[in-house]
């Protein structure tokens, strides 16, 4: 979240997996490459925080789930 409020996208890239899926609230979903021109070239966040966290670990990784506020 720190780095998409920073505009961090080499940090961010680091941090997000290949295969990542990201859906947004209307439907639309993106791959990571997508989803990083996406944040790229049309977001600016201001503040992100994320509500009702699910962690679910895997072994050395863990997965958080949640509604995204911005």
């Amino acid at each position: 979240m720190k780095a998409l409020v920073d505009g961090d996208l080499d940090t961010l890239s680091t941090l997000l997996a290949d295969n990542l899926r990201y859906v947004h609230a209307t439907g639309v979903s993106h791959d990571r490459a997508a989803y990083l021109l996406f944040v790229r070239e049309r977001l600016r966040f201001l503040d992100v925080r994320l509500e009702s966290p699910v962690v679910k670990e895997h072994g050395p990784i863990a997965i958080v789930t949640g509604l995204l506020i911005q």
